[in-house]
């Protein structure tokens, strides 16, 4: 996860990318595009107890390359992973196993 997530923010962050649109065709697809598809799988597939591996490769990008400031790239990439999260049913007898 220390590589994988780190290039896909890099290929995700393109001043002029506009989101992905579920009904694009696949023909046309840019690199942002695909990176961003890919960050939104890999973020549903992580269970919410097992965010950690995926959140704090996107804190060390964005404090290495100073994506804060203006905060629009931030905005964007929390906004997909706080979308994208996918919260488990967790049965009552859970902690006796």
């Amino acid at each position: 996860m220390d590589k994988i997530v780190p290039s896909l923010l890099y290929n995700m962050h393109d001043p002029g990318f506009v989101p992905v649109d579920i009904e694009s065709p696949k023909d046309e697809e840019l690199p942002a595009q695909v990176a961003e598809t890919v960050f939104r799988d890999l973020i549903c597939r992580a269970s919410f107890g097992n965010l950690k591996p995926v959140l704090k490769p996107i804190l060390i990008h964005m404090d290495n390359h100073k994506l804060w400031t203006p905060p629009t790239f931030v905005i964007r990439v929390f906004k997909i992973v706080m979308y994208s999260v996918q919260i488990k049913p967790v049965s009552r007898f859970s902690f006796f196993k």
